[in-house]
């Protein structure tokens, strides 16, 4: 009821800043509002229904638990996060409570008594702040107003979610940046009044994983060299492939089915696609084999857009039938011959589970990695056509980011839920010691076993570097003919150590 009532106060303070808010809360932000606790397909249907000029809302549908109308003008498209804050004024001796609204126009602050803020994301620049030079919890914008006046302001959040925060204001400035160029390259090689891409609607969201651009590749080429798997193009297959260099096995990429009487419908996004295939592998887990499915719909929009969205599915892991992946590309024209690449991600949980927390936390680490590596694998074989250098990506890679936001993707709920899994695991172990069960640990006995441990030690040691290597460093190290001379001897010597018990 406390929470209810916080969160119908902070939706009467977003309705009086003129946003359009969801009374539902997101997980890293227990009072958070906004299109960011709306369904996709909900969220989709609002952007498509509004107008450039004046916004047409549902006044019905938009009444609080108290009966206070809160339909009003919606100035910004949609609202991405948003997030209690409090905003630092120089010269004042008392900072100003609010809530800060991450919107795909502005940024906008509304504070609890006085005038809102707005910034652009256009030049913006955003840095990580302390406060009172101990507590790292702020976030120092530097930018311009609507009136193009330079603003700089302090804001300082709850610390678990001011990583988060600040990830989503550095996705809306590459944004920003990648729509300005595009609007400049298409005055620039189209003429005049070249409409610019609109944003897509779906990828806000989404957990970001990769933002970057592609030289000298226009969307449909971009198609043929990256998802057509080299059916109809004169370009080699790549999903198929790089799906096996990954090790993955018995690896089946299904031909593109066209849509004939209806456009084909994915059910998490609620778009239509032209086209839809199945892919098919498994792989070495510690379960086994767990066979995995990807259901790809894809969309070419003429030369504006390339948009690819992928529901992965598994079978033979614990909790499988709980969740399932969401995984977006979208490819956009920048100019006439450039494109900017984006790709998001969801878990999307289709039943409750006592370790939802850790599923997303696990399975957001890894599937980042992999679809980052997938990117790698598009930017290389799209300059090997264009002959164009390839752009560094905006990637969630960092350690401590990765960190940060899987401690905020976790709700007070999930924290709770993980609290007892790790109650019933402590009462499993003191069952166990109960009974008499120790788990048993090889310690090395004599000379021979302490050198193999040794050897153990060294070979994982060897393993780690060469993981950390540049590709470059890498072949020069497997080119070189006396660590390869070495390594033979060493497989020789090991075979021989391995007859000994057999």
């Amino acid at each position: 009821m406390y929470t209810m009532g916080l969160t119908n106060i902070a939706a009467k303070e977003a309705a009086r800043a003129g946003l359009e808010v969801s009374p539902r809360a997101r997980a890293e932000d227990p009072l958070q509002l906004g299109e960011m606790g709306v369904h996709p397909n909900e969220s989709a249907n609002r952007h498509a229904n509004q107008s450039s000029t004046v916004p047409t809302i549902d006044k019905t549908s938009l009444s609080d638990s108290f009966g206070v109308d809160r339909a009003a003008r919606l100035n910004d498209l949609q609202v991405v996060a948003s997030y209690m804050a409090t905003y630092w004024k120089k010269g004042r001796a008392f900072p100003v409570d609010g809530r800060l609204f991450i919107t795909t126009e502005t940024l906008k602050f509304k504070p609890i008594i006085g005038k809102e803020k707005r910034i652009v994301w256009t030049n913006m620049v955003v840095t990580k702040a302390k406060t009172m030079n101990a507590v790292s919890n702020g976030i120092r914008v530097a930018g311009t107003d609507e009136n193009g006046n330079q603003k700089s302001c302090l804001f300082t959040l709850f610390v678990p979610y001011r990583d988060a925060c600040l990830k989503k204001m550095e996705m809306m400035i590459d944004k920003e940046e990648l729509t300005q160029h595009s609007q400049a390259q298409d005055t620039e090689n189209e003429g005049p009044g070249a409409p610019a891409v609109e944003p897509d609607t779906v990828l806000p969201n989404m957990e970001p994983i990769v933002t970057t651009k592609i030289d000298g590749v226009s969307v449909k080429e971009f198609y043929n060299i990256v998802w057509s798997e080299g059916k109809g193009t004169n370009h080699e297959p790549l999903y198929g492939p790089w799906l096996s260099s990954c090790g993955k096995n018995d690896v089946v990429v299904g031909d593109w089915e066209m849509a004939k009487d209806e456009a084909f419908l994915n059910e998490w996004c609620g778009q239509k696609y032209d086209k839809k295939r199945i892919v098919t592998f498994n792989f070495q887990g510690a379960f086994g084999h767990p066979e995995v499915t990807h259901t790809q719909h894809c969309r070419i929009e003429g030369n504006d857009r390339c948009i690819l969205a992928m529901t992965v599915k598994m079978k033979g892991i614990p909790f499988a039938d709980c969740f399932e992946v969401e995984v977006r590309w979208v490819a956009s024209r920048v100019g006439a011959n450039d494109i900017s690449l984006m790709a998001g991600l969801f878990v999307n949980f289709k039943k409750s589970c006592m370790v939802s927390g850790k599923i997303r936390k696990n399975t957001t680490s890894e599937t980042t990695k992999a679809q980052t590596d997938l990117c790698r694998a598009m930017k290389k074989a799209c300059a090997s056509v264009s002959g164009a250098p390839i752009n560094e990506d905006r990637v969630n890679t960092g350690e401590e980011d990765q960190l940060q936001q899987q401690r905020n993707l976790i709700s007070k709920d999930n924290k709770g839920e993980s609290g007892l899994v790790g109650v019933w695991l402590a009462l499993v172990t003191f069952v166990f010691q109960l009974l008499g069960y120790q788990e048993r640990k090889w310690v090395p006995q004599g000379e021979v076993e302490q050198n193999v441990q040794s050897l153990n030690d060294k070979l994982k040691q060897i393993v780690e570097l060469l993981q950390g290597c540049e590709d470059q460093e890498r072949r020069a190290f497997g080119g070189n003919a006396s660590v390869k001379s070495e390594v033979k001897r060493m497989n020789e010597s090991m075979d021989k150590l391995l007859g000994h018990f057999n």
